[in-house]
């Protein structure tokens, strides 16, 4: 029978499990990780994990969406500032931080890197998969407002912000299939284009 914890204790449990999980993922890959030895690590029973998560891709999931938090939050800030410079310098601000943070996030880089990303979406409940595109998609709408909030010129629309930087996702996730020239110039091309929509320059 799993031990009984209390809220603290839980959530000691939990982030040390966050902080195992995150390095065992990021050196084994999803699949290559056991829940015995995530336990292990954790310093906890096996049965005392199931009452945290469900399985090893529930706790994965997990560690991605803290960190999704913090990097909406980082975003959320950066378009708070009132003085960013001109559309287009805001705009390729923008741009350079959601590419950095795309280009460093671990968890990304494990789905990629491992070829894990079928394998994960086979083994997420459906619905936990529809929460996480459901909160991405309400976050996206978030950032279309308040971008537009700052009235640097025609309105963009949702659909084209959540275009933009599934393309941003995309090309990172190809990365390994181009030459790195190839790769530079095509980032480049994606940040004029992303310059050139959220500024307001292109017909819609």
């Amino acid at each position: 029978m799993a031990k009984s914890f209390s809220n603290a204790e839980r959530e000691v449990i939990r982030q040390r499990l966050f902080a195992v999980g995150l390095e065992r993922f990021l050196r084994q890959g999803i699949r290559g990780v056991r829940v015995d030895d995530l336990c292990r690590d954790a310093g906890i029973a096996k049965g005392s994990f199931y009452t945290f998560f469900s399985s090893k891709e529930e706790l994965f999931m997990a560690i991605a969406r803290e960190r999704d938090q913090k990097h909406q939050a980082d975003m959320r800030l950066f378009l708070a500032r009132t003085n960013g410079g001109s559309p287009e310098d805001r705009a390729a601000g923008f741009f350079d931080l959601v590419m950095g943070k795309i280009q460093s996030d671990p968890m990304l880089h494990v789905v990629t890197d491992f070829g894990d990303l079928e394998y994960l979406l086979r083994k997420i409940p459906p619905e936990l998969l529809a929460e996480n595109h459901a909160s991405d998609r309400q976050f996206v709408k978030e950032l279309t407002r308040l971008w537009n909030a700052l009235e640097l010129g025609r309105p963009i629309e949702t659909k084209d912000f959540q275009a933009l930087m599934t393309l941003m996702v995309a090309l990172h996730m190809q990365r390994r299939t181009m030459p790195a020239d190839h790769l530079t110039n095509t980032i480049d091309l994606l940040r004029e284009i992303f310059i050139d929509r959220l500024t307001k320059k292109t017909s819609q």
